[in-house]
């Protein structure tokens, strides 16, 4: 990755990036409060969250909820048909339970070329034995796998003679006792302490730096299922402690931008402060880690937990009442402006 002088400018591009910039001017074009039942509108949390039943239906279920989650890198489909299948599976089913939700099912939509051609055939068989011995050591409750209910497949996906790359689209359901203890993705107020779940990647192979720089790296995160599994199950074990005061996995450019995405919701302040080693490549990185905000009442019992179950942590940071986002002395933006350029990239595209 080519030394960068200032991280800033980076970050505003990455902002501006269709992929990373708000997507309201897409959600506000359609119902999204069908019947008036959702709690968590996509955006506001990692899953969108709804409430299944009225008050019609008896007050025991009445807060009852079920969740729904997307993921799909193609970026990563252009390097290995197999990873970007794992990673698709594995995001969908952190973000549903970063939104407080147990998953229950996943269902797809695999996006193939010519089955008739034998590379393209390949690609298409990678993916499916992804999801298959992906879903195999994902466990959630009592569950033996996590089972695929529905999903589609197109083939003969292409553009004159090029096919699109492997492009596995995995959507996740979870289910939640009580929508009212859902979580959002926006730090909430109050003096608090982040955390990174999972450790620092540092391979930026299919990452939206690698394409803002126009550099060449395939080196991808690779992921141990069972590990992240596990991670996943300890994180809904602080979800249901309330530990929790909100979460995000770290996608689409890196860690750095989920704590700037993190920060826009309530215009809360952040002092991180990273280990200066392959710093470029833990802030851009798109390892699938999760950041989550605890209160610092609830730390040491949390950090317990984590240790417990052998979940690699690292303290990253602190919120704070200054409306900036500080990263040691190499980050340091305001809230407003950063949210700005976030808000209205996209819209300013789609209208030009």
């Amino acid at each position: 990755m080519p030394a960068i002088k200032n991280y800033n400018n980076i970050i505003v591009s990455l902002l501006k990036n269709e992929n990373i910039a708000s997507k309201v001017s897409v959600y506000e074009c359609y119902d999204k409060n069908v019947q008036g039942r959702v709690v968590l509108e996509r955006g506001t949390s990692e899953a969108g969250v709804v409430a299944a039943f009225n008050n019609s239906f008896p007050q025991e279920i009445r807060g009852v909820g079920f969740s729904a989650a997307l993921a799909h890198n193609p970026k990563i489909g252009k390097i290995n048909p197999y990873l970007t299948a794992q990673r698709a599976v594995l995001e969908a089913t952190a973000k549903t339970v970063a939104s407080g939700s147990i998953p229950v099912a996943l269902t797809d939509c695999l996006c193939f070329g010519n089955p008739e051609k034998p590379e393209q055939m390949w690609q298409f068989a990678e993916s499916c034995k992804a999801i298959k011995e992906t879903c195999s050591k994902l466990h959630f409750e009592n569950n033996t796998n996590l089972p695929i209910v529905a999903g589609n497949v197109s083939f003969y996906n292409q553009s004159g003679k090029n096919a699109i790359p492997p492009s596995p689209m995995i959507r996740c359901f979870g289910k939640i006792k009580d929508v009212n203890l859902s979580i959002k993705n926006g730090l909430q107020s109050g003096e608090s302490t982040l955390l990174l779940l999972g450790g620092f990647g540092n391979k930026i192979g299919g990452s939206i730096v690698v394409d803002l720089f126009g550099v060449e790296n395939n080196d991808v995160c690779l992921f141990s299922v069972t590990e992240y599994n596990k991670m996943l199950n300890t994180l809904l074990e602080l979800i249901n402690n309330k530990a929790i005061l909100s979460s995000r996995v770290v996608t689409e450019g890196g860690l750095v931008i989920a704590l700037a995405k993190m920060s826009f919701m309530n215009e809360v302040g952040i002092l991180s402060t990273i280990d200066t080693e392959s710093f470029s490549e833990k802030l851009f990185n798109e390892s699938l880690s999760i950041v989550v905000q605890i209160n610092n009442k609830d730390i040491e019992a949390a950090q317990k937990t984590l240790e417990t179950n052998n979940i690699p942590f690292d303290i990253i940071g602190i919120t704070t009442s200054e409306k900036t986002i500080k990263i040691n002395d190499k980050v340091s933006l305001l809230i407003k402006d950063a949210k700005n350029i976030w808000e209205n990239s996209l819209r300013k595209k789609l209208l030009s």
